[in-house]
């Protein structure tokens, strides 16, 4: 079974079938593959802070209705860069190509090669002769650049040195680090300069309503060609009701106005979002059609999931798409608002990256642009939650991409934000609430007063991940203090939190005494945690992840670790019930892409309203991409255990009524295959990865390449019979 091709007909991604990156990344060096030549150097954080800065302007410029708390890194104005080569002979010429933005200083062996102040536009190639400031030993080359408004870079071409990951930089001239690198992909313009490319479509005209239709969800720029003079004003809209409303107190966006001057193609200079666009202007214009040019992350679908059950195979679709939208050059909340990065949001979807385009570049982007500059006043995104879901998801990256340099420079960070967090405990060996600023849970109905069960158990969930990033990291003494610090935490949790009367943990313990407040939200994390005794699971299980009378969770966000809690106590068929029942609520109801929020209640255009505004809610946003995760991993327990799949872990199951099963992960060594048929599977892994596997036997250890074929027992759950067989 090949899921690409069983899954092909529900794509509604024109570019699903691509095996190569689109649009083409080709002359781009964000996201170039190269790893041979010379690179552009940058301070760690430096570009994505600028990038960050970048999307929150151009946000703030169109989004009307946008919250963006915090406090964020600055870019570095200064760079300073040194690397010792070695040369036995100096010839007579040395070229040296050099590329900067900003002033530099360059020397070599500690006499000025070049001095140039000013700054360009684009990347001036200034060729210098090294052959008279080198020797036939050990040379230094150090250079200093300095840029107003945007950050400091420095690409180096020579014969005897390149500038490269080799190099060191520093900000201060004092500590120096490894730099953040990108390919030399032309001159056309520095990286921190650099968009995402774009993908024209045609708009479809509804003679009836006069609106233009993109089909699915699009964060672009309307061209449209028209002939007369005169004015046409756009309106966006990602619902019918939304572009056909006349009410300017609704707008989500700006309005802009095309002026038309003639025949030709007219475009706004603003991306907007929408589905569908009205187009308002007086007779004198002649509108003869309309295009997008669709802003696009260049990548390809390197996973995929197909089922007999084909509402699964379709929501797993539309949730790629969902992603693969807000996936820009950071991860955004959604394309009409916020349309900014919020650490949530790069939470879930990392763990949809990692099973559908494996595309780490925006990952670390989202990852460094989000550090606050002193997490001990500044929470990230302004609330506790997103601060420890940082991380969570640096940990993710680790596990699933693999140890590196980037993650590297992060750990002093890490290690600063958890003892910020750390001292903010009282002498209960608890958090409580009033020490932080906001504690965001869920839009739904959550207590929070007193100590707050989610923010515990999401910080033993945060000391559990510091403590794996940096055992995977080498800093096994670091991780072992995270890791006591999180047992003694879900100890006290597990016994401060817990009602024994109804058998569930309560949202919050006031001075004492338990709320009877409770829901879904904090009883799932209790299982994701480790909270729970074997006992407790299984209360929690009936008294509320599976008892229909406890109110909804709010949110797509907040309904992934409700589902991923079933995973976690085996409840697949639960599971696949509970997504095709809340995402495919969505697809019901007309949708494209995957909404902010989800009630039940709520019917036609009902749907579309959210903070009180008719058209307040995302139709497209970013957090509701978890059923990518649920489907590829979590159904069948497929689990990275340590640095960039090195080991991973199978709990195979088949759910009854299934009739069949396919999936298709990435990992940095090759495809995870995974086919259930009949009771009927088959695991193939690649080299360099190692199977861990739990069995009545005990646990199993296969290393990869491995193609392991079992067969499923009557109750779905455990192994019968197996075969393995190494296919290196």
């Amino acid at each position: 079974m090949n899921p690409f091709a069983l899954s092909a007909p529900f794509a509604i991604d024109p570019a699903y079938a691509l095996a190569t990156a689109f649009p083409d990344k080709s002359g781009r060096s964000l996201w170039s593959e190269g790893k041979q030549g010379a690179f552009w150097l940058y301070a760690p954080g430096s570009l994505e802070a600028w990038l960050f800065d970048r999307t929150r302007r151009e946000a703030f410029a169109t989004c009307l209705n946008i919250y963006h708390p915090g406090r964020y890194r600055t870019h570095q104005p200064t760079l300073y860069v040194r690397k010792a080569f070695e040369l036995t002979s100096v010839p007579e010429s040395v070229p040296c190509h050099i590329y900067v933005n900003g002033s530099i200083h360059l020397s070599i062996n500690y006499r000025t090669v070049l001095h140039q102040t000013g700054s360009a536009c684009t990347p001036q190639r200034i060729t210098i002769d090294l052959a008279p400031y080198l020797t036939a030993q050990t040379n230094t080359i150090r250079a200093r650049v300095a840029a107003d408004g945007c950050p400091p870079t420095l690409l180096i071409q020579s014969p005897c040195t390149e500038t490269g990951p080799d190099w060191e930089i520093s900000g201060d001239d004092l500590q120096w680090l490894a730099p953040r690198c990108f390919p030399f992909e032309g001159d056309a313009c520095f990286p921190h300069q650099e968009e995402l490319p774009e993908h024209v479509i045609a708009l479809h005209k509804n003679e009836a309503t006069g609106l233009y239709d993109a089909g699915v969800q699009v964060i672009a720029r309307p061209v449209i060609t028209a002939k007369g003079a005169g004015p046409v004003a756009v309106h966006p809209g990602e619902s019918c009701a939304e572009a056909a409303s006349t009410d300017i107190d609704a707008r989500e966006q700006i309005i802009p106005v095309v002026p038309v001057l003639g025949a030709g193609d007219h475009s706004t200079a603003t991306k907007l979002a929408f589905r569908y666009l009205r187009l308002a202007h007086d007779p004198a214009v002649q509108i003869e059609s309309a295009r997008a040019a669709v802003s696009l992350y260049p990548t390809s679908y390197k996973g995929a999931f197909a089922c007999s059950d084909q509402r699964l195979t379709k929501i797993w679709m539309h949730a790629a798409y969902t992603l693969r939208s807000c996936m820009q050059l950071t991860f955004l909340d959604g394309l009409k608002r916020d349309r900014l990065p919020w650490v949530g949001d790069l939470y879930a979807c990392n763990l949809g990256n990692f099973h559908s385009f494996a595309e780490q570049p925006v990952s670390e982007f989202s990852l460094a642009a989000l550090m606050s500059p002193d997490p001990d006043e500044a929470e990230i995104n302004g609330t506790i939650t997103y601060s420890l879901f940082w991380v969570l998801a640096a940990r993710d990256h680790a596990l699933y991409f693999g140890g590196s340099p980037f993650l590297r420079g992060l750990l002093p960070y890490c290690r600063k934000l958890m003892a910020a967090v750390g001292r903010k405990m009282d002498t209960q060996g608890l958090l409580p609430t009033a020490r932080f600023n906001w504690l965001y849970v869920d839009w739904a109905d959550v207590k929070s007063e007193g100590y707050s069960s989610f923010l515990n158990f999401i910080y033993v969930m945060a000391l559990d991940a510091a403590a794996q990033l940096h055992r995977e990291l080498g800093s096994p003494d670091v991780a072992a203090k995270y890791a006591e610090e999180a047992t003694a935490l879900r100890n006290r949790c597990r016994a401060y939190f817990w009602d024994p009367t109804p058998m569930l943990f309560v949202d919050s313990v006031m001075d004492g005494k338990l709320n009877p407040h409770f829901g879904r939200q904090s009883n799932a994390l209790a299982i994701l945690a480790g909270i729970c005794t074997k006992e407790q699971q299984n209360a929690v299980l009936a008294n509320v992840l599976l008892n229909p009378a406890v109110a909804p969770v709010g949110t797509p966000y907040m309904k992934y670790f409700e589902v991923r809690a079933l995973g976690f106590c085996g409840q697949h068929q639960a599971m696949a019930t509970m997504i095709s029942d809340y995402w495919g609520s969505m697809l019901d109801a007309g949708a494209s892409t995957f909404w902010e929020a989800l009630d039940s209640t709520h019917q036609g255009d009902q749907h579309h309203a959210f903070y009180g505004r008719p058209f307040g809610k995302s139709l497209c946003h970013a957090w509701s991409c978890g059923p990518l995760q649920l489907l590829s991993g979590e159904l069948f327990g497929l689990r990275p255990l340590s640095s960039g799949w090195a080991e991973f872990t199978f709990l195979p199951a088949s759910v009854p009524g299934m009739e069949w099963t396919c999936s298709e992960s990435p990992t940095p060594h090759g495809p995870i295959q995974i086919q259930i048929s009949n009771r009927h599977a088959t695991l193939t892994f690649p080299a360099n990865t190692v199977l861990v596997w739990q069995t009545k036997a005990g646990e199993q250890r296969y290393p990869g390449p491995g193609k392991l074929e079992f067969t499923l027992s009557a109750d779905h759950e455990t192994e019968a019979s197996t075969s393995w067989k190494c296919i290196g």
